[in-house]
């Protein structure tokens, strides 16, 4: 019998483990203008595809023009910036302004057409690139996204968060900060915890048709609580000012996607077949032998 419980047990955890699974931080998404007159209006989002909370103390943010084989600091993070398991983390130019999300930190510096940006840990040029994507007429060694480049208000996206392979496209802006975390992934979080309930119920975004960002358009909104009080500080590795992000967004009102109930009702019960099965067989083994 004790077989038979280990058989149903691994029936019913091994699947919800598996769909947990990620790896490391990735550039998600880029935008290099707003229009005529707002080329500054610059931001470049991540995401921690990881199981685990990434710490971004000694990665910078670098970038490399049109055939530049050399970094440019857009942003170095030189004390604790913590960014949760399956969440966002946004910078942005000191001039952006975008109404749906603030920026998790801003810094003077700018992305143009034809550029290429990079997360890179250490030094500038030696230190181990992370992720890098360039696009447009970009020469400069960075991967190579897209041959053209975003237009006002359009951004690049990496339509597959989890897979280090993915391709990218190009469509509306839609940046995320720290406060959204990728809802599925947070499901099956939640089914492995054996914490009460939150008091309040999560905001529910809708499906994007284009592009597709694999599992991460669901998403919800979350406090910050990891997030130390941040202000206006000098980069003590870089000559740029940096001003962290002091408030909370408040969350985008967006159609109501399926019902959690509901995804998790049919998640475990469709489980639950499936280790009755396994069991049914065992027993019937047991029977014959």
């Amino acid at each position: 019998m004790k077989k038979g419980v280990v058989f149903l047990i691994l029936v019913l955890c091994v699947p919800l483990r598996c769909l947990g699974a990620g790896g490391g931080v990735v550039i998600s998404q880029v935008q290099v203008t707003a229009g005529e007159g707002k080329t500054d209006q610059d931001f470049v989002e991540l995401f921690n595809s990881g199981d685990q909370a990434f710490n971004l103390k000694g990665y910078r943010l670098v970038k490399r023009g049109k055939t530049s084989n050399k970094d440019s600091s857009v942003k170095v993070w030189s004390r604790e910036t913590i960014i949760p398991a399956k969440s966002f983390y946004l910078w942005a130019n000191t001039h952006y302004a975008f109404a749906g999300s603030s920026p998790d930190s801003t810094t003077s510096a700018t992305i143009s057409e034809d550029n290429g940006v990079g997360l890179r840990k250490g030094g500038l040029d030696s230190g181990d690139l992370i992720d890098s994507i360039s696009w447009g007429k970009a020469d400069n060694t960075f991967v190579k996204a897209l041959p053209f480049n975003p237009g006002a208000g359009q951004a690049i996206w990496r339509t597959d968060l989890y897979n280090s392979n993915s391709s990218y496209s190009i469509s509306t802006s839609r940046p995320h900060n720290s406060t959204v975390t990728d809802l599925i992934a947070g499901f099956m979080a939640a089914q492995a915890s054996s914490a009460a309930p939150r008091a309040a119920k999560p905001t529910v975004a809708g499906v994007k048709t284009s592009p597709v960002i694999a599992s991460s358009e669901v998403l919800e909104t979350k406090p910050v609580a990891m997030l130390e009080e941040e202000k206006i500080t000098k980069d003590p590795l870089s000559d740029e000012f940096s001003q962290e992000r002091v408030e909370n967004p408040k969350p985008r009102n967006t159609p109501a996607g399926p019902g959690i109930k509901g995804i998790k009702y049919l998640i475990l019960a469709f489980f639950a077949l499936l280790g009755f099965i396994g069991l049914l067989m065992y027993l019937a083994k047991k029977q014959k032998t």
